[in-house]
C-alpha cells in the first residue's frame, strides 16, 4: 500500500531561500530513488519560512530507506544549521473515498 508522507519545515527566520535551493539540489535524486512515486515542496503564503514536503512513496518500508540513506550522505546535518527543529512528519494511507 502506497504511502503519503508531508513533512512541515521551520526554518530559520530568512533562510527558506537556502533550504529551498538546497532542496532543489537533492529532489532529482530523491525522485529518481527506489519507491519515490512523486516528492513536491510547498511555501507558506503568509510565513516564507514554513515549508511542506509532500511525497508519495510505494511503502513506509521504502521511505525509511530513503532516510537512512539520506542520513549516510549527510545532509540532515546541513539541514539542522537552519532549520528551528525536526519536522513535524506525518504518513497517511491511501482510502477509497
Amino acid at each position: 500500500m502506497s504511502t503519503t508522507v508531508i513533512l512541515e519545515i521551520r526554518t530559520n527566520p530568512g533562510t527558506a531561500n537556502e533550504m529551498l535551493t538546497m532542496l532543489k539540489d537533492i529532489l532529482p535524486d530523491t525522485r529518481n530513488y527506489d519507491g519515490c512515486v512523486f516528492v513536491d515542496v510547498f511555501q507558506n503564503q503568509d510565513d516564507a519560512d514554513t515549508l511542506i514536503i509532500m511525497g508519495k512513496w510505494q511503502s513506509k518500508v521504502h521511505f525509511e530507506t530513503y532516510l537512512d540513506w539520506r542520513n549516510e550522505t549527510g545532509i540532515f546535518e546541513r539541514f539542522s544549521e537552519i532549520i528551528e527543529g525536526p519536522p513535524n512528519t506525518r504518513f497517511f494511507n491511501d482510502t477509497d473515498a
